[in-house]
């Protein structure tokens, strides 16, 4: 073992030990293949603005930001503020609500989605309702 590993091994015993026991009802121990690395992933504990700490409260600067979906750092204040704002009488029901917003143009479609799946379907929508891919508040008009 070179001394690199032996240093995050050393540094990271927390994230060994939660990787351990995800590894018994996931495979890899994770839900995302794409963050795994040997000799095993750090488990995160929080962040805040650019950086992220691990379960064993070492410090770390998030330069991936989630796959660029944190362009604001983790827990930004006004993000968080705006989700309690939202959440505070519930987050999902399984019909049209108060908070429904029209988005885009006429005629346009905005689909949201979990799964990558979901992506590809709504990037194939019937061809008299395009898919909108900015805000209609935004003034701009790309469609894909």
């Amino acid at each position: 073992m070179n001394s690199i590993e032996q240093l995050y091994r050393t540094r990271t015993p927390g994230s060994a030990a939660l990787g351990e026991r995800a590894a018994r009802v996931m495979p890899g121990g994770d839900t995302r293949s794409v963050t795994f690395h040997r000799p095993y992933p750090l488990a995160i504990a929080r962040g805040a603005g650019p950086f992220l700490w691990d379960v064993d409260g070492n410090r770390y600067i998030d330069l991936l930001g989630n796959y660029t979906s944190l362009v604001h750092g983790d827990a930004y204040p006004p993000i968080v503020e705006a989700i309690a704002r939202a959440s505070a009488n519930g987050t999902a029901w399984p019909a049209r609500n108060l908070r429904t917003r029209r988005f885009g143009r006429a005629g346009a479609i905005l689909q949201f989605g979990q799964r990558s799946w979901d992506a590809r379907r709504a990037a194939c929508p019937p061809r008299d309702r395009p898919l909108a891919a900015a805000d209609g508040a935004s003034g701009l008009s790309r469609i894909l």
